[in-house]
């Protein structure tokens, strides 16, 4: 069985979200703003039920490098 995991960001961040998703081996699907006129784009992740804790705490892990990322390039 598979579960799904939810990730939003702003829509200027997208293009660095998707790209680390990818490399990281997420399987995204779903990929686009969260509502039309909000500047917050939202991503849909699917992981297997049995490595459900496992990819979480991996996910969680490479969302904080991206803010991070994020906050020192500016």
């Amino acid at each position: 069985m598979r579960k799904t995991i939810g990730v939003t960001c702003d829509d200027y961040k997208a293009k660095k979200y998707r790209k680390r998703l990818l490399e990281k081996g997420f399987e995204i699907v779903h990929d686009e703003p969260l509502l039309k006129g909000v500047n917050v784009h939202l991503f849909k992740v699917e992981v297997d039920e049995d490595d459900f804790l496992e990819m979480k705490v991996k996910l969680e892990k490479v969302l904080k490098e991206l803010e991070i990322e994020i906050k020192n390039s500016n």
